[in-house]
This record gives structure tokens, sequence and C-alpha cells, in this order.
């Protein structure tokens, strides 16, 4: 199956973007060699916040280029052996792994809910409110579209058609031009 558009995707980079440049070097801490990647990989990891809402039974940790990737219950975490990054970049890979779907694009709404979401518990709730805004202001979306079922669809259109008389009268009157 072929994933879908990745349309989000420009808005959300600009998103994390002004995140990381609205945070503070606290909330942010630039992670620097493998060694210190590794803590805060397992912080995150070993938390009972992240064990309440993911089922990780296996953590590899290897030396490469970036990446989470998340196989059934293994998580696999690569990083580079030298070179710093950020906490909210190390969170990006994170939320990537954990809301990857085969029918949702890779920037899509799962991802987008899971990064604010992890940003909100590792990075505070300042952070949080931040992305969230940045979000709004870059248009992104982050709610589910909700899908309704035939019966769904028929009660509403009945609901509309009570509070628009207008169009009741305009339907009756087709229907006596047409007869």
């Amino acid at each position: 199956m072929e994933k879908p558009k990745d349309s989000q995707r420009k808005k959300v980079l600009s998103s994390i973007e002004q995140l990381q440049t609205s945070l503070s070097s606290e909330q942010n801490a630039s992670l620097e060699g493998y060694k210190n990647v590794k803590e805060y990989v397992y912080k995150i990891v070993k938390s009972k916040w992240f064990q309440r809402n993911w089922t990780v039974e296996n953590l590899e940790l290897k030396n490469g280029e970036p990446s989470v990737v998340k196989s059934g219950t293994t998580l696999t975490v690569s990083v580079p052996e030298q070179g710093s990054v950020s906490e909210a970049w190390v969170l990006k890979l994170f939320a990537h792994a954990l809301s990857e779907k085969e029918d949702e694009p890779a920037h899509g709404r799962e991802f987008c809910r899971t990064y604010l979401s992890l940003v909100q518990h590792f990075l505070g709730k300042e952070a949080s409110e931040n992305l969230s805004a940045a979000y709004k202001q870059f248009g992104v979306k982050t709610r589910f579209k909700r899908v309704m079922s035939a019966e769904q669809i028929k009660a509403l259109k009945e609901r509309m058609m009570k509070l628009r008389p207008w169009e009741k009268a305009h339907k009756k009157a087709e229907a006596v031009a047409s007869a």
C-alpha cells in the first residue's frame, strides 16, 4: 500500500523549528556524543509515563545514522558516535517511530499528536504550549478526522433539513416541477 502524500511536512517542520528557537538551553539541552544520547533514550523509555502509553519489551541501541524504528515491541535506536543532537530532535525521532502507520503520512495527525505529547511530558508544559501555538500558526492538523457511518450521515442530513426550512421548500418545489 502506498503512503498518502505528506502534505503537512513543511508546516510541521516550520513548527518544530519555531519550537526549538523558543526553548531555553535548559529546556532543550544539546546532547553531546553517544553516551549522553543513550542516557536520554533510556530516560524516555524507562519512564512510567512512556511505558503506560507504548509497549516496548526490547530496546536496541546502536551507532549509526540517527533513527528510531519500532517493530512490534522492539525499539531500535541508532545514534551518531560523535556530534550533538537536541532533546527535541530525539523526541521527533521517537514520534516518528511510535506513530508509524502505512495509511498515515510521515507528518500526519498521529505524528503531530504523538510529538506534542512527548514534548509536553519530557520538555514541559511551556514547550508544549509553544509547539501547540506553532501548530496553530502554521495550520498543522492534529485532530483525527471524524468518520461517520451511513446511518450517522443520514441522521445528520435529517437534522440539517429541520434547521434549513428553505431547502425543504426548495426540494418540494423541485419535486413538483419534475412531476
